[in-house]
């Protein structure tokens, strides 16, 4: 039982982490950011790398879509595939996060 309760705990905290970083995006896209953004958090090569705001969230969308296919691959899977998939879904969850906040660096804030 115990052994149930932390193996999904460590997806339910992922997708927490993923719906507050996917709220939080969705405020700044609409309220703080300029109305073109990089895609990427590098240096711009060509216009081509430049989207509109409201593609700020993708990369928490992405996480969170992912954490929800591992949580339910979870169920039919081995202990070796579920200890991959839970650093996988961590993974990708800290490296959402870290570039929601390079890009918001990059570009830095209007005030409201």
């Amino acid at each position: 039982m115990k052994r149930e309760v932390a193996k999904s705990s460590i997806y339910n905290l992922a997708i927490v982490i993923n719906t507050l970083g996917l709220v939080v995006s969705i405020f700044i896209a609409l309220f703080l950011l300029p109305p073109q953004i990089p895609l990427f958090y590098g240096n711009l090569q060509t216009t081509s790398q430049i989207v509109s705001r409201l593609f700020y969230p993708f990369p928490v969308v992405l996480s969170l879509a992912f954490s929800l296919l591992n949580k339910a691959l979870d169920k039919k899977t081995d202990l070796y595939l579920t200890s991959i998939c839970k650093i996988a879904t961590l993974i990708a969850t800290v490296f959402a996060i870290v570039a929601l906040t390079k890009i918001y660096l990059l570009v830095g804030y209007r005030k409201l």
